[in-house]
């Protein structure tokens, strides 16, 4: 059990995507930061965190959309080697 005096910069409610976001950017800026979540992180039944989910790539010819669906695959990727391979499964393109 952790010390209940334990002081934290911050602490984030809820593991979802917004939620395991604010934790994982804050610790990689030396934050001490608590998290409180039901359950298991990835909490299996969070829509944010199943496995259906696509990153497209394109929307036309909008180049901002492209760049920063290239930045959140690179993270994505990142998040999943810190959550030992838990967070994205990658499948075939069409």
């Amino acid at each position: 059990m952790k010390n209940p005096n334990t002081k934290y910069d911050f602490l984030i409610v809820g593991s979802g995507i917004f939620g395991i976001t604010a934790v994982v950017e804050l610790a990689k800026r030396k934050y001490k930061v608590a998290v409180i979540n039901p359950d298991t992180i990835p909490h299996h039944l969070a829509a944010s965190t199943d496995i259906t989910k696509v990153v497209r790539m394109e929307y036309g010819t909008d180049k901002e959309y492209f760049r920063m669906a290239e930045i959140c695959i690179d993270r994505w990727k990142e998040w999943n080697d810190f959550f030992w391979g838990r967070i994205i499964s990658r499948s075939r393109f069409f």
